[in-house]
């Protein structure tokens, strides 16, 4: 194709490169056992948050936490995973004297009292 220039030109127009389909999708875990090694490192290959390094905050037993791993797919073709996690968080923590007292009395009967997740 052509187009004429402010100049008078005539000027090729330059080609739109062909759009390749993608066809994303998810899947959502919460164990990382469920994903393999060899398809972490495939997508991460060679860093420090490696599988294992997940491997190891999951099994370490920290109860305030909740591990979830997004794992998106182009076709068959794993493309990306993105490792998150929900943490249960008491906005009590830094209070102290007896507004604490007080908050504790009402932990009690609601232990989520003041917790965010």
């Amino acid at each position: 194709m052509f187009e004429n220039s402010p100049a008078g030109l005539a000027v090729a127009e330059p080609e739109k490169p062909e759009r390749k389909s993608i066809d994303l999708r998810t899947k959502i875990f919460t164990d990382v056992t469920k994903i393999s090694p060899e398809a972490w490192n495939q997508v991460y290959p060679n860093i420090p948050e490696s599988y294992y390094f997940f491997k190891t905050l999951q099994e370490a037993g920290l109860e305030q936490f909740e591990w979830h791993y997004i794992l998106a797919y182009d076709g068959e073709s794993l493309v990306g995973i993105a490792p998150c996690f929900l943490m249960h968080y008491p906005l009590d923590t830094t209070i102290q004297g007896p507004i604490k007292t007080l908050l504790l009395k009402i932990k009690k009967k609601f232990p989520h009292f003041m917790e965010l997740r």
